[in-house]
């Protein structure tokens, strides 16, 4: 399944910017919490703007990621929409972290004398 999914996100980066928003807070030591005690249970309110995404394509994103397993939603009374990763959402941003650092670091090329 995870390279079906590899296939569909293919050709843009949106994506891993969208699932990196709604990883829990404890995962990124980085970025201090801002979503108060929403995100306790690892759910996070439905964000409206994300860097480094269109944000007419957004809802797209959400519905794309929801629809390949890596996302999911629920409405609360509380907070409306809310999202969380799922382990498939995990693997699939932990696998595209890593092939972006691999296509980042420049080959190390062996001469022969």
């Amino acid at each position: 399944m995870l390279d079906f999914v590899a296939q569909e996100l293919v050709g843009s980066d949106e994506w891993r910017h969208v699932l990196q928003a709604y990883q829990p807070p404890e995962t990124r030591p980085e970025t201090p919490c801002t979503h108060g005690d929403a995100a306790a249970d690892g759910w996070l309110p439905r964000l409206v703007g994300i860097d480094g995404v269109d944000p007419a394509q957004l809802s797209r994103l959400h519905g794309k990621l929801i629809a390949l397993g890596c996302l999911k939603f629920e409405i609360s009374g509380k907070t409306g929409m809310q999202y969380q990763l799922t382990p498939l959402g995990r693997q699939t941003l932990q696998r595209g972290l890593q092939a972006s650092a691999e296509a980042e670091s420049p080959e190390v090329a062996t001469a022969e004398s």
